[in-house]
């Protein structure tokens, strides 16, 4: 059974290791070797991490087996009372397609009581496109962007998101 909860300090360098392993899974068809070393090393600076971790504005989840393994996180920011930014979400390719995914979003938009939830995912990430798409998020725009020099096409997508008393439906 997968368990959902705020990542605690001390998991900080797991949930890093999680992040570097997912980041060359993901982006590694495009990315090279190289870019994701220095943006992995960059962006998943444990300091970083922990900075995010006690920030009241953002929500740092993790999925953790009954073992206490850390198999998914997410980091959301509140931008106005109800809607949120994703501005990650990593399943470990071994445990992925067991909605933990989705799990994990949907701790976070309770977490924050969020009515719309919006996020951006890399053109070529198909996996993590259909993904949003399976979970009724649209299409808003798409951007261009340069990341340790190379040209990177994101699409910004958005999900309304409806409440009934106790769970978050998507």
């Amino acid at each position: 059974m997968i368990k959902i909860q705020k990542v605690k300090l001390d998991e900080i360098p797991k949930a890093k290791r999680l992040l570097s392993y997912t980041w060359v899974d993901t982006y590694g068809s495009f990315f090279s070797k190289e870019a994701i070393r220095k943006i992995t090393r960059v962006w998943h600076h444990p300091k970083t991490l922990a900075i995010q971790a006690k920030n009241p504005d953002i929500f740092f989840g993790v999925a953790k087996t009954e073992k206490g393994k850390i198999v998914g996180l997410v980091t959301v920011r509140k931008i106005k009372d109800s809607k949120i930014f994703m501005n990650r979400l990593y399943v470990h390719p071994k445990y992925q397609r067991k909605g933990i995914g989705k799990k994990l979003m949907d701790k976070a938009a309770r977490h924050f009581r969020a009515r719309k939830i919006r996020l951006e995912v890399e053109e070529k990430n198909k996996k993590g496109l259909n993904f949003y798409l399976k979970n009724g998020f649209r299409k808003i725009r798409k951007k261009i962007e340069v990341i340790e020099g190379q040209k990177m096409i994101t699409i910004v997508m958005e999900k309304r998101i409806k409440r009934d008393t106790n769970k978050v439906r998507w």
